[in-house]
């Protein structure tokens, strides 16, 4: 095994996290990469950030299975779907970001917490996140207008927030609705 500990591809896609992740690891998915596959981040407890790119269209089963230190996700909007239980095992996940219109395909998110954590999606897109049947599962769904959120994002330092910074990001006047 010649292979060091961090991102294997293979091809035009992220097949796994390879060894022991250090911790409070961020990881930024290449630009070009076209799919997470299934279990690519599985058991990796230690994981605090992910970037992943546009060009990413799908997210396979398990992916994020167990990184019960991440505590958000942002998804894409070149996502159109997304396999049965990423985020199993994710309890410390208060907020995911969906920058598609229109809700990826997926009948399983495996989210351990639809109650507690929070659903950001583009301005004029709530009722189909609201009226989809995975998505719809989700308490709280409030929406963001994607250009305010990426330009926010380039111009902070990128890091997990915590639940009340979160809040108190989007309540500011940054344009959020």
């Amino acid at each position: 095994n010649n292979q060091l500990d961090g991102c294997l591809y293979i091809g035009k896609c992220f097949y796994r996290y390879i060894g022991e992740m250090p911790v409070d690891t961020h990881v930024n998915i290449k630009n070009g990469t076209t799919q997470i596959c299934a279990n690519a981040f599985d058991e990796c407890e230690n994981l605090s950030s992910i970037t992943i790119p546009n060009s990413i269209t799908s997210i396979g089963a398990y992916a994020f299975n167990n990184c019960s230190k991440l505590p958000s996700l942002i998804i894409p909007s070149s996502v159109t779907k997304i396999e049965e239980n990423i985020l199993k095992e994710c309890y410390s996940l208060i907020s995911i970001t969906c920058l598609a219109p229109i809700p990826p395909t997926t009948n399983n998110l495996g989210v351990e917490n639809y109650f507690s954590c929070t659903i950001f999606v583009p301005k004029n897109s709530l009722a189909h996140y609201v009226n989809h049947e995975e998505w719809g599962k989700f308490t709280h769904i409030k929406e963001i207008e994607e250009t305010k959120l990426m330009n926010a994002l380039n111009a902070l330092e990128i890091r997990p927030m915590e639940e009340k910074e979160v809040e108190e990001f989007l309540n500011s006047s940054a344009g959020f609705i």
